[in-house]
């Protein structure tokens, strides 16, 4: 992920990971949102945008890209929604990058940016008919200013529109966080992704699960849904449809394990090839 010539596709990717494995889950008997670090929040799964867009930005620092996440206002000047906006080329060092402001050298520092967003499935491609998409998906990517300038083009954004087309791009955004390029690492942080990528995958999961195992503060209903949970996002689906299954009815997470075990079931939470990905930019 990490090679430039595949970030555009591991970009796009990581937008159909995220839309697919970690959804805000509004009916009853659906988990609340969770406001923990990235990992748990992975693992509950039932995420509000923000959350939604912090696990992205987490993860596409694998892609050494720079990832900020991003509030948008809308007319009365509330926030709805967050998203997330991508510095292809790394112009910007984290220093150089405000938090919580809105100054005109952000908005100009945005509108160069490409908007992803992974709530909503949105990836900032125009539209074409799909198989011209399947062809070179990653060359038709298009910043910020371009959408503005060209609104036709994007049909399906209609979650952005608030008093005219995509006004909530258009009137000022704050960026709320922002991830680490791999030379901005700490030592240990450095450390801990070689060892990472040295150690199999089995016992980075043993890990895991003895992290769910130990801790004092969950109840065994839901420390069984977090074992399927990360059988799920680890692409395991025949062993999380089985824990899914496994979880009693009347139990606090059967309602939320009978959702994703539909989802797999139906293939919308199951990662597809890259010339299969969809997008909600598109009217139907």
């Amino acid at each position: 992920m990490t090679q430039k010539k595949y970030q555009k596709e591991s970009l796009i990717v990581l937008n159909d990971y995220v839309y697919k494995f970690f959804r805000p889950t509004r009916f009853e008997g659906g988990l609340k949102n969770l406001d923990s670090g990235v990992s748990w929040k992975m693992l509950h799964g039932s995420i509000w945008c923000d959350g939604v867009s912090d696990i992205y930005l987490r993860l596409a620092e694998y892609t050494n890209t720079r990832v900020v996440m991003v509030a948008l206002f809308n007319q009365k000047g509330s926030s709805p929604h967050t998203v997330n906006f991508i510095d292809l080329d790394n112009t910007y060092i984290k220093k150089s990058i405000e938090i919580k402001k809105k100054t005109t050298e952000i908005q100009k520092k945005l509108n160069q940016m490409y908007p992803f967003d992974p709530t909503f499935n949105y990836v900032p491609i125009r539209v074409e008919p799909y198989s011209s998409l399947k062809v070179d998906k990653k060359n038709k990517l298009k910043n910020l200013n371009y959408i503005l300038n060209n609104r036709f083009e994007f049909p399906g954004y209609g979650n952005f529109d608030d008093a005219k087309r995509l006004s909530l791009l258009e009137y000022d955004k704050m960026i709320t966080n922002v991830n680490r390029l791999l030379n901005e690492y700490s030592l240990i942080s450095d450390l801990s992704l070689k060892i990472q990528k040295l150690i199999p995958e089995i016992f980075i999961k043993k890990l895991y699960q003895f992290g769910i195992y130990i801790n004092p503060e969950l109840d065994s209903n839901y420390k069984q849904f977090l074992y399927a949970r990360l059988e799920h996002i680890l692409l395991n689906y025949d062993s999380a449809k089985e824990k899914y299954s496994k979880i009693e009815p009347g139990t606090r997470t059967y309602l939320i394990s009978q959702y994703w075990l539909n989802r797999i079931n139906s293939e919308e939470s199951i990662l597809g090839k890259y010339d299969k990905i969809e997008f909600n930019n598109y009217l139907f």
